[in-house]
């Protein structure tokens, strides 16, 4: 296990280089980054090797450094987002409520990073995950194409740099500094199942939830369901910030909204059989909440009832 992260810095960086070779190379068909793109991989090349060098004996302070300069780099894009000064050619983020949602989820994520706030490290893996995810099955396709233009580079910059937050949050030595202290600190230490699962639950909902907005802002493929995908995301995100909150409900909720989750992933895969790769893509991110969110609520209404 001690290998672990190594390994997957290591992989990050030879990704990282990977990437940009692809990109630049043969010349004849290079892509040519604008300054902006060219500061922001340098940036992500940076962190890879921090990364790295931070996975073979560096700080938990150092880790969260890092963690939240790409945070911040992030938040920073969205906002000019916000004032439609988005500086690349490629935008993923087409409708503006899901830019102000990433850019709220992300300012407070920050914030609580900083302050070393359990919470913020589920949901800065969450988005790490899922940017890792969502931008890397991307990436895969146009590199796979042989596509080298500003949507390639776009999609390996995002996964790259999600994956370095991501790996950062998720080291061990990090997750027992946001976990020292006594009160709401105490409850998660522990190593009893329900509260393990109920940690990734939390991670896993939020993951689905900013993929249920993807759907239903951008990409509602099976006509008429679009507000269903809202009101799971509406159901789920309430469940997750009531758990946060140590509220059995939260709990429940989450039970509640991952087997509804669950059937809604069914009803897609059905009505949307023409498009297989669109209804894995969304599977990806949907599944592991909906089991995750239904053993959650399950084994907190076995705990209540013996009680």
């Amino acid at each position: 296990m001690r290998l672990l992260t190594p390994v997957a810095a290591l992989l990050i960086v030879g990704g990282t280089v990977a990437a940009a070779a692809f990109l630049e190379w043969p010349r004849a068909t290079a892509f040519l980054p604008s300054s902006i793109e060219l500061a922001i991989s340098v940036l992500v090349a940076m962190a890879a090797v921090a990364t790295l060098a931070l996975s073979l004996g560096g700080s938990v302070r150092g880790r969260l450094h890092v963690a939240v300069v790409l945070l911040a780099v992030a938040e920073g894009l969205l906002v000019a987002h916000l004032f439609d000064r988005w500086p690349f050619a490629a935008d993923p983020f087409a409708n503006p409520r899901y830019v102000a949602f990433l850019t709220l989820v992300l300012a407070a994520t920050i914030y609580g990073l900083v302050r070393r706030r359990i919470w913020a490290r589920w949901v800065g893996l969450a988005f790490g995950t899922f940017g890792t995810l969502s931008s890397g099955i991307n990436a895969v396709q146009f590199v796979g194409a042989q596509v080298r233009d500003p949507w390639t580079w776009t999609f390996c910059a995002f996964s790259l740099g999600s994956a370095i937050v991501g790996l950062n949050l998720a080291d061990r030595r990090v997750a027992d500094a946001f976990l020292q202290g006594s009160g709401p600190s105490a409850l998660w230490r522990s190593t009893d199942p329900l509260v393990r699962v109920t940690r990734w639950a939390v991670v896993s909902c939020v993951a689905a939830v900013s993929m249920l907005l993807v759907y239903a802002w951008l990409q509602p493929f099976v006509a008429g369901t679009a507000d269903r995908a809202l009101a799971l995301a509406l159901v789920l995100g309430a469940g997750a910030v009531l758990t946060m909150l140590r509220k059995t409900l939260g709990g429940l909720v989450l039970g509640i909204g991952g087997a509804a989750l669950a059937a809604f992933l069914v009803s897609i895969a059905r009505a949307g059989a023409a498009e297989p790769g669109l209804v894995a893509y969304y599977a990806v991110f949907w599944a592991p909440g909906a089991l995750l969110g239904m053993l959650c609520g399950a084994m907190m209404l076995g705990r209540a009832l013996r009680r």
